[in-house]
């Protein structure tokens, strides 16, 4: 017997803040296990977000691709996101993000802005960390 999502699309009441809370929690935890599992740690969690409109296939294809291929098995790319803004009553792309987790956040840092460069991410792009330790890191910087 199926039993009903708690979650139904195109219902914006049935998705509350609380859920959206613990579905991230949910994703933050299963992605720590996966760099357990991948690493034998936890990891350093990065996101970079790239200026641009950029639709997710091209984020994709573009960025998350060539990082995937110069990181290898130093990173677990989380996939991206796309932010957008609605201007003169339309929505359009500002940015796209890429969530990665890297085991040594100082070897991969090189390979990360080397890789971007080459795919040629906007300037303004950055690598940070927010948290206990929040660090931003900007692509241009050497």
């Amino acid at each position: 017997m199926a039993t009903k999502s708690k979650i139904e699309l195109g219902d914006p009441e049935a998705f509350s803040v609380e859920d959206f809370l613990a579905l991230a929690d949910e994703e933050e935890t299963a992605q720590r296990q996966q760099a357990l599992e991948a690493f034998g740690q936890e990891g350093v969690r990065r996101t970079i977000p790239i200026p641009g409109a950029i639709d997710p296939v091209q984020r994709l294809e573009q960025f998350e691709e060539p990082l995937a291929h110069a990181l290898g098995g130093r990173a677990i790319l989380h996939g991206g996101g796309t932010a957008a803004e609605q201007v003169d009553g339309r929505y359009v792309v500002k940015e796209v993000d890429i969530g990665l987790t890297v085991a040594d956040f100082e070897e991969a840092l090189p390979l990360i802005r080397a890789c971007l460069k080459a795919q040629g991410a906007a300037r303004g792009t950055t690598i940070f960390r927010t948290g206990e330790d929040d660090a931003v890191f900007p692509l241009d910087a050497d």
